[in-house]
């Protein structure tokens, strides 16, 4: 499971530790390995934590999904600001 708030760089920033960059190159180095050894599937799959700061991201997310090659997404929702940060959408 791969943990993302966006679906670029900028609107991911709210997963501290958890650069997007990092998370896409590994997926993608995944499915590279997938095609080299001839598998049908990898079972992995992002873990969307959407934010309501961040909704206009979600309308990334299939095209994103289809670029790396994934078709699972686990999207959860965040009621409760977490932080002053994200309270105010920042």
């Amino acid at each position: 499971m791969l943990p993302l708030t966006g679906t670029d760089a900028e609107s991911n920033v709210a997963r501290t530790g958890v650069p997007y960059e990092e998370v896409i190159s590994a997926v993608e180095r995944l499915q590279v390995v997938r095609l080299a050894k001839g598998a049908v599937h990898i079972e992995i799959h992002f873990a969307y934590l959407l934010l309501a700061s961040n909704v206009a991201a979600v309308r990334r997310l299939p095209t994103l999904m289809q670029r790396v090659g994934l078709i699972i997404l686990s999207a959860w929702f965040l009621s409760l600001p977490c932080c002053l940060g994200l309270r105010n959408g920042g």
